[in-house]
């Protein structure tokens, strides 16, 4: 079992994550594999949790599921790293991520998030 160490990965990370693409490449969208992705990423540190889901996501981990790409964009959000966060989203629905409801979903509490933001920092 994996455990961070002050929220940042851990040494074995590297090991796991080596074993984890290549046993798992012919079920990439397990759903179960990717909440368990999702959970280890969420005791790190959001630049931490962004490197786990980022290296699992290139390595095909939850290409076609809705759940990496909220993650990846709600992490994207904490880092302030907005332009990347509608990125992500956009892929996601452009690629056609199921279930796509879902992801439709949290997109669109992503822009309301943004347009608050955008009216509490306007000076008119």
């Amino acid at each position: 079992s994996l455990k961070s160490i002050d929220g940042k990965i851990p040494n074995e990370w590297k090991d796991v994550s080596s074993k984890l693409f290549r046993n798992y490449l012919n079920n990439s969208n397990d759903v179960n594999l990717i909440i368990s992705i999702i959970s280890f990423s969420s005791l790190l540190d959001h630049q931490s949790a962004l490197e786990v889901l980022s290296s699992c996501y290139n390595n095909g981990i939850g290409k076609y599921h809705s759940l990496i790409y909220v993650s990846l964009g709600l992490t994207y959000e904490s880092l302030n790293n907005f332009i990347s966060a509608l990125d992500n989203y956009e892929t996601g629905k452009n690629i056609g991520a199921e279930p796509l409801v879902f992801l439709e979903m949290k997109y669109k509490e992503f822009k309301s998030r943004m347009i608050q933001r955008f009216e509490q920092n306007s000076f008119y």
